[in-house]
């Protein structure tokens, strides 16, 4: 069995998206020829909304080899050197075939030079697309040039970098051409067996049950007007009130406007952070009396409301015209792992492009409320129906399998040239 020193800002108990993947690969991996050992933070004292506890994800994890808990990070550098520490004591003992650093937070990077001083191949797993992700603020011009070329230097001394969309290694392949290597792409996913552990349970009452579970960011329809909060850059113009629920509550506004009888019956449940912008949003919308909110919710919890849904609520951002999206929201693989209609307020991407081929919902702009409108007209009257195959190739168990043979290929030494046979013509 092959041993992979795994390396997890974000780990159970931690909750949220940010968790999931690691410790559905420390899961998963055994069954692919991969052991696991997990260095992680020791499990923050006290938690704002942003970092929730879901202890249910310590199920997982049991199959690690070891987790190692390193306190901190009181500063970045110093908790980076107990990594380095903690992972050199466990190669005193173990033999250890790769090294992999799983970011955001993107600091994380720093480990790659240590770890590789170590002998170990070090591959960096990118959940997001650092520098070239558009939602991310800069202070600055300058500040937005000066982490790019730190992500450039940083991933061109990994011996393998992961995007996690298409997209994303699309463009770290043709904007980041120093890379010992071509990157590649392991999705996020979803564990059919937190879906098979729960009962579906919708309810034929003539409601119509609207999910979504995740994360709003509310205050983008509140724009900051300080002098220095103008001055802040992205990497590209996006539109971040899609990623709200204004939208869609506009457009639930207009089916009660209209006289539509399905104003009346909807109701929205959001399952996720709740702050004061989204409070004040959803009180604005008129159309309060349809919400829910239910705040951060176990995952677990959160699977059972999905099956129990008669749709699923999928926003994101919007962009210009010819720009796509270099993210994909980890909440779209647990809605097609639960086969259920999606409601997706999308730009162009790869979440838009999967959606529109496998016909696992319908499709609108983000900030097109009379399109959303339209689409759950259509959704309550003629649901669409996901075909479940065609999401098996995001089960956590075949992203495993991918991961682990990247792996293999990794750690495999490349074969030595043949020399040519006599008389043979070598071409340079």
């Amino acid at each position: 069995m092959k041993h992979l020193l795994l390396i997890s800002y974000y780990f159970p108990p931690d909750g949220g998206a940010g968790t999931q993947r690691a410790a559905k690969l420390v899961k998963w991996l055994p069954s692919c020829g991969w052991d696991t050992t997990v260095i992680t933070r020791t499990p923050a004292a006290t938690r704002g909304p942003w970092d929730p506890i879901d202890e249910g994800l310590l199920a997982d994890v049991g199959s690690a080899r070891a987790v190692v808990r390193v306190p901190g990070p009181e500063m970045r550098r110093r908790w980076i050197e107990r990594i380095t520490d903690a992972a050199r004591t466990i190669m005193r003992t173990q033999s250890v075939d790769a090294a992999l650093v799983t970011m955001s937070p993107f600091w994380l990077s720093g480990l790659g030079p240590p770890l590789r001083k170590l002998g170990l191949p070090v591959v960096l797993d990118l959940r997001d697309p650092w520098a070239f992700d558009g939602w991310r603020e800069y202070r600055s011009r300058w500040h937005l040039s000066r982490d790019r070329r730190r992500m450039n230097a940083a991933l061109a001394a990994a011996d393998l970098v992961i995007a996690n969309t298409p997209e994303a290694g699309r463009v770290f392949g043709d904007r980041v051409p120093s890379l010992r290597r071509p990157p590649v792409v392991v999705t996020n996913g979803f564990d059919p067996d937190d879906a098979a552990a729960i009962a579906p349970g919708r309810r034929p009452d003539g409601v119509f049950r609207l999910v979504h579970t995740g994360t709003f960011h509310c205050r983008t329809l509140e724009p900051d007007r300080r002098l220095h909060a103008r001055l802040r850059v992205r990497p590209r113009p996006i539109d971040g009130t899609g990623r709200t629920p204004f939208y869609l509550l506009q457009a639930i506004a207009r089916l009660r406007a209209t006289g539509d009888p399905l104003g009346a019956r909807i109701r929205f449940i959001h399952a996720g952070l709740v702050d004061d912008a989204l409070r004040r949003c959803v009180d604005a919308s008129g159309v309060a009396d349809a919400v829910e909110l239910r705040g951060y919710r176990p995952h677990a919890e959160s699977v059972a409301l999905l099956q129990s849904a008669d749709a699923l609520f999928l926003p994101l951002h919007d962009l210009p015209a010819g720009e796509a999206a270099r993210i994909v929201p980890g909440k779209l693989y647990e809605y097609l792992g639960v086969a259920r209609p999606i409601l997706a307020c999308l730009p162009a991407g790869d979440a838009r492009t999967w959606i529109e081929s496998s016909g696992a919902g319908l499709v609108t702009r983000p900030t097109d409320s009379d399109a959303i409108a339209t689409a759950l007209r259509r959704l309550a009257a003629h649901p669409v129906t996901p075909d479940p195959a065609w999401a098996t190739r995001f089960t956590r168990h075949a992203i495993a399998r991918r991961l682990a043979a990247h792996l293999d290929e990794l750690i495999t030494p490349a074969a030595p040239p043949q020399p040519a046979a006599s008389g043979e013509v070598v071409k340079c």
